[in-house]
């Protein structure tokens, strides 16, 4: 079946941490594989919710694991989340918690980026999370901004741990607020799907979504009737995947057993 899927499909659709890499390292023989579906004439787009990864970042880190290609395209929940705030509150003003990185995207982007008196609150991945930050975003939300979260995950993993990741802090602003997000913006939210077959050209059906996550990468896939591919290398093991009501339409130790799947 998953043979007879790729002949159909022209774009494949990846998450990075789990599925390409593990603790910044390919899985496996990683550039093989990648280069074997180039050559095959897939176009690969990489995702990530990991909302503090900008494009350019991303390129840059594939270029050190010696897994770059030119043809490849990189699409993160913060580059997302500007395509979001621009499209619906154009001009608004926007206090954000996030990466430098990511608060430079946004004002590159043109985004109003402001310390006070907000419309909209953007809650992100921030590494440097500080009590007045987030202080600053909980009265925000209270005053009325809109309350927008780049991803839900509420960890991920550093150095082997699992720490909070975006989700959790948003539940931190509902506990005090009894505001939840009137959007979130990464998977597995349909926006990003909409954005790329906007910028693929193509229909649901040419697209495979591989993901080590079924809530989030997967549940992604499924909602945007993509083909799904879930990949035992990161988070989800056979167990889980047995015991989940989310289903996707294969399964693979790991990426680089698609392989065999391809037409020589």
């Amino acid at each position: 079946m998953l043979k007879k899927a790729l002949r159909k499909i022209k774009y494949v659709v990846c998450d990075i941490s789990g599925t390409v890499s593990y603790g910044g390292e390919p899985i496996g023989d990683m550039a093989y594989t990648l280069n074997r579906l180039r050559e095959s004439g897939k176009m690969l787009l990489f995702i990530t919710n990991n909302s503090s990864c900008g494009r350019a970042y991303l390129k840059d880190t594939f270029d050190e694991m010696g897994l770059s290609d030119d043809r490849d395209l990189f699409y993160s929940s913060g580059s997302a989340t500007i395509d979001y705030v621009k499209e619906n509150y154009p001009g608004k003003r926007v206090y954000l918690i996030g990466t430098s990185a990511l608060e430079a995207s946004f004002k590159e982007a043109g985004v109003l980026v402001v310390d006070d008196n907000p419309e909209v609150a953007v809650l992100g991945l921030d590494t440097t999370m500080s009590y007045e930050k987030l202080a600053k975003l909980i009265t925000a939300v209270r005053n009325g901004a809109v309350f927008v979260q780049t991803h839900p995950d509420l960890y991920n993993y550093y150095s082997g741990n699992a720490l909070p990741d975006c989700g959790s802090f948003a539940k931190i602003v509902e506990a005090c607020t009894g505001i939840k997000p009137s959007a979130t913006v990464g998977m597995p939210s349909k926006f990003m799907g909409e954005k790329i077959m906007s910028v693929l050209n193509c229909n649901a059906d040419e697209i495979l979504m591989v993901g080590d996550k079924l809530e989030t990468d997967i549940k992604f896939g499924i909602d945007c009737r993509f083909y799904t591919l879930a990949v035992l290398s990161g988070q989800t093991t056979e167990k889980m995947l047995k015991a989940s009501d989310i289903d996707p339409d294969f399964v693979l130790p790991s990426l680089n057993d698609i392989v065999d799947y391809l037409d020589d």
